[in-house]
C-alpha cells in the first residue's frame, strides 16, 4: 500500500476515533446509548446514565414504557426527517421483514432511500437497533449515509442515501444485457461469425471489465478497513449489498445483521446472513471473525468476473454446504480470461483456513489494486464514474443500431414492392 492510501486511511479512521468517543463516552465513562421516539416521530439517540432503562429491545414508541426513565445528559443525533414533507416514489426493493422506497423531501427535492420496519416484529427490532448503532456512529465513504428516521403507525422507516445506480447485482446485470445486445447487432450488421465459440465471446463481452471491478473492491474494503477498526463484522457481503452512485460511490449497506465485536480478534457463534456467500467456518457452525467477510468478498468477486455464482450446480443448500466445506475453493475459470494478479487477489481471499486468508487492510495493498490505477477512494470514484459513462453511450450506440437495422429492414420491404409492380 503506498502512503498516500495510507495516510488518507488513517486520517479517516482517526476522524472515526474522534467521531465515536464523542457520541458514546460520557465524562464519567458511565452511561449507555438510548434510542427513542421524540415528537412527530423523530427517532432520537440519548446518553443515559447507568440507572436509566428501556423497554424490551430499547425501542420506545410515543407514549409507551419503552422510553427511558432517566434524564439524558446528551443528544447524539436525532432524525431531521418530517414523514409529512415526503414523495413517495417508487419501491427499490423488498426483503423477507422490510422494504426500500424512493423518497423525496419536499422542501429541498433531496432524494432518499426510506427503509420501512415492522417494529412489532421481535426479530426485527434486534436487528434495527444493529443498524442504527452502526449508522449513527459511521463516519466513512464506504458505507452507506444516514440522514434520519421517523416512527410512524408501527413502523420505523430509516432515511438512507439514495445510490441512484443501484446494488452491484443490478449493474451486473445491466452490463450483461448492453454488452451482448450490442455483440448481436454488431453480428447481424456486419454478418460475421467470431472466432472464438460464440457463448465465450458472449461471456467474456458481457462482464465488468477487471479495472472497474478493482475500483469497486478497492471501495469495499475501504469500507471492512473501517468495520474492522469499528471491532465490527459485516456478515452479509453480497452484490445486493454493495451500492453504487454515478458519481463513482461504491458503498456497503444493510448493516443489520452486523456484528460488534468486543476486541480484534473477538468470535462470533452465531449463524445470520445469506447462506450462499457463508465462509465454511460459518456454515460449520464454528467460532468466526473477520476472514469471514473476506471469503464473501471474494466469492462475490468471482460472481461478478465470471457472470455466475461458483456453486450453482449444487441442487440443496444441504448440497452445498458439503460442496463449500469439503471442496477446493472456487477460482476464476476460464483462467486466460483473467490477470495473473487478479487469480492472486481471488486466492488470497478463498481460503478454507480463515487463518490464511489476507486482511482488508492487506489486501488494499494488492498488485492486482495498484496495476489497475485503484489505489486511492478518488481514484476508483473516477474509474466507476467513467465507467457509468461508457456504459451510458454504449446504450445509446445500441439504440443507433437497432433504428438504422430498423430503418434497412423497411428498405428492403419497399424495395421488394417496388420490385413487385413493375412486374
Amino acid at each position: 500500500m503506498n502512503a498516500e492510501t495510507k495516510d488518507e486511511l488513517a486520517e479517516s479512521f482517526n476522524a472515526t476515533v474522534n467521531t465515536f468517543t464523542k457520541i458514546t463516552k460520557a465524562k464519567d465513562g458511565h452511561g449507555s446509548e438510548v434510542i427513542s421516539v421524540g415528537n412527530k416521530g423523530a427517532i432520537i439517540v440519548t446518553h443515559q446514565q447507568d440507572e436509566g432503562k428501556l423497554g424490551e429491545e430499547g425501542v420506545g414508541t410515543p407514549g409507551s414504557t419503552g422510553q427511558a426513565t432517566s434524564t439524558p445528559t446528551k443528544h447524539a443525533r436525532s432524525g431531521e426527517i418530517d414523514p409529512d414533507k415526503l414523495i413517495l416514489g417508487k419501491e427499490l426493493g423488498r426483503g423477507a421483514s422490510s422494504y426500500v422506497q424512493l423518497v423525496t423531501e419536499k422542501d429541498t427535492e433531496r432524494r432518499l432511500a426510506l427503509k420501512v420496519m415492522n417494529v412489532f416484529d421481535k426479530n426485527m427490532r434486534s436487528q434495527l437497533l444493529r443498524e442504527f448503532n452502526l449508522l449513527f456512529h459511521c463516519d466513512c465513504d464506504a458505507l452507506v449515509k444516514f440522514h434520519g428516521a421517523f416512527y410512524k403507525e408501527g413502523k420505523i422507516s430509516v432515511a438512507l442515501e439514495y445510490m441512484d445506480r443501484g446494488s452491484l447485482d443490478v449493474v451486473m446485470r445491466k452490463a450483461r444485457i448492453n454488452s451482448i445486445a450490442e455483440y448481436e447487432l454488431l453480428k447481424a450488421r456486419k454478418g460475421e461469425e467470431s472466432e472464438e465459440g460464440e457463448e465465450e465471446r458472449r461471456r467474456a463481452h458481457g462482464l465488468i471489465p477487471e479495472q472497474v471491478l478493482a475500483a469497486i473492491t478497492f471501495q469495499c474494503l475501504w469500507g471492512l478497513s473501517y468495520l474492522k477498526h469499528e471491532h465490527r463484522l459485516h456478515r452479509d457481503i453480497k452484490p445486493q449489498n454493495v451500492l453504487l452512485n454515478k458519481q463513482g460511490f461504491v458503498k456497503l449497506t444493510d448493516f443489520g445483521i452486523s456484528k460488534e465485536l468486543e476486541n480484534s480478534i473477538g468470535k462470533c457463534m452465531t449463524i445470520v446472513g445469506t447462506f450462499k456467500y457463508m465462509s465454511p467456518e460459518r456454515i460449520l457452525g464454528k467460532g468466526y471473525s473477520y476472514p469471514a467477510d473476506i471469503w464473501s468478498l471474494g466469492l462475490m468477486l468471482i460472481e461478478c468476473a465470471t457472470g455466475k455464482y461458483p456453486f450453482i450446480h449444487a441442487g440443496s443448500m444441504i448440497e452445498m454446504a458439503q460442496t463449500v466445506t469439503e471442496s477446493e475453493p472456487p477460482k476464476l475459470t476460464p483462467e486466460r480470461l483473467y490477470s495473473d494478479s487478479f487469480h492472486d487477489f481471488i486466492n488470497a481471499c478463498m481460503k478454507n483456513n480463515p487463518a490464511d486468508r489476507e486482511t482488508a487492510y492487506e489486501l488494499l495493498g494488492y498488485k492486482w489494486l495498484s496495476e489497475h490505477n485503484a489505489n486511492s477512494m478518488r481514484k476508483c470514484q473516477d474509474i466507476v464514474r467513467d465507467y457509468f459513462q461508457e456504459e451510458k453511450n454504449k446504450k445509446k450506440r445500441i439504440q443507433k443500431m437497432q433504428r438504422e437495422l430498423l430503418k434497412g429492414g423497411r428498405g428492403d420491404e419497399e424495395d421488394e414492392r417496388t420490385s413487385s409492380s413493375h412486374k
